[in-house]
């Protein structure tokens, strides 16, 4: 089609109007950095994006006002910056720029404010000639609680670099955390804890956002308790049943139906099928302890077996007869999961109604007549779930862990024809 040539006073033909449009199609389906016109091909000169990376060389932001708008200045060192579709690094090495912030707070020309994190992102604003941050390079920044850190409270902390810096829980992430320890303060995460900290402009403070409870290393299969120094700990779920009142008394998922022992089993027999698992294989996890009636001068006690890993406490108090409350032993619920404590049984000394029940760290009690001016002396058993164990009933075992756990238990002390 030839190129259309109007001149002045003539009306625009159809074909003029159908080149023009030609053109303007082949103009939107170039590519790369050429345009194809009806004057020839042109090149399109695009400005270049830049990102950087910089590292602020001052702790604070100095508040300018360009214009009518606010902006935060501070000089930082460019550490790198995207060029041609890849990373370049600068010229000189150490090269400072300012960095700006735009910043919606109203606050008197020249006030400084804390910039707390030590690098960020930039962009380059051809515009105004200006590097503009877009966020933190890091936005959460790992630590160590130098000091215990109650709920909704600050405590100090270092960071890996060495850093020491204060962190906030402004959201109770100490409160809800599920291995929190409780002293009379409250909730808290002791010295020693992992958390992960993100800097708020707003508040000009590091807050806690999360905090770990994992081992280095470690997964969810193996992670092994940690130590006593640091946050408590929920055992393997291949161990739910340990008594926290002696070492040798772990509990077997397989017991007899019987009270009574049963010798370990000779070499001879064979082992149970799968299909048929015995149930006269050892006893339960005991205590031996001395007793004067018995003809070899000791017995056996039993652990008691349930299928959730509960602890159980016993309070003996003297109180009047009056509705209050009374606390239970700050220890006890540490010890348990949040929540999980109940009174399940109470006896009084004297023939009254009397109930109770646990909220929290308290035990409620409702006496059916008040009188106050007289004593009543009541034992009160509670039990709660084994913290880290919640949601834990019956849990599956296999066959290999089960034959495992009867030699265990079979092992802890050897066949006495003089035993029963």
């Amino acid at each position: 089609m030839p190129k259309p040539s109007p001149r002045k006073g003539k009306p625009i033909t159809a074909s003029d109007i159908q080149y023009l449009a030609d053109a303007a199609a082949k103009g939107t389906r170039a590519d790369g950095d050429s345009i194809e016109t009806s004057a020839g091909t042109l090149v399109a000169r695009r400005p270049e994006t830049y990102v950087a990376l910089v590292e602020f060389v001052e702790t604070k932001w100095v508040a300018r006002t360009v214009g009518t708008q606010l902006f935060l200045y501070a000089p930082a060192k460019l550490i790198g910056f995207s060029h041609a579709g890849g990373w370049a690094v600068p010229r000189y090495e150490g090269a400072i720029v300012g960095v700006w912030r735009p910043w919606p707070a109203s606050v008197p020309n020249g006030s400084e404010i804390p910039i707390g994190v030590k690098r960020a992102h930039a962009w380059y604003d051809p515009a105004s000639s200006r590097w503009i941050v877009i966020d933190a390079y890091e936005n959460f920044i790992e630590c160590v609680l130098d000091q215990n850190l109650y709920g909704c409270s600050t405590a100090s902390a270092t960071t890996r670099d060495g850093d020491t810096m204060d962190v906030t829980d402004d959201f109770g992430v100490v409160t809800a955390w599920r291995w929190s320890l409780q002293d009379d303060r409250g909730y808290y995460a002791p010295a020693g804890t992992v958390v992960l900290c993100r800097w708020m402009a707003d508040r000009q403070h590091w807050s806690v956002f999360f905090l770990k409870h994992c081992l280095e290393g470690s997964s969810m299969s193996d992670s092994q308790p940690p130590s006593s120094s640091g946050p408590p700990s929920q055992s393997s779920e291949s161990l739910p049943s340990q008594s926290s009142s002696a070492p040798s008394e772990s509990s077997a998922p397989s017991q007899s139906s019987a009270p009574s022992e049963s010798s370990q089993p000779s070499e001879s027999s064979a082992p149970p099928s799968e299909s048929q698992p015995s149930w006269s294989g050892s006893d339960k996890s005991s205590a031996i302890v001395p007793a004067s009636w018995s003809p070899t001068g000791y017995v056996a006690l039993f652990i008691h077996e349930m299928p959730e890993v509960r602890f159980d406490d016993v309070m003996i108090v003297q109180v009047p007869q009056e509705d209050h409350e009374i606390a239970i032993d700050p220890r006890f619920v540490e010890v348990c999961e949040r929540g999980t404590i109940e009174v399940c049984g109470i006896a009084c000394d004297k023939p009254i109604a009397v109930g109770a029940r646990a909220v929290t760290d308290r035990v409620r009690l409702r006496f059916a007549e008040q009188d106050p001016e007289h004593a009543v002396r009541l034992v009160i058993r509670l039990t709660g779930i084994r913290r880290g164990f919640a949601g834990k009933r019956f849990p599956r075992r296999t066959r290999e862990q089960f034959l495992a756990n009867e030699a265990f238990i079979n092992s802890a002390y050897p066949s006495d024809p003089r035993a029963e």
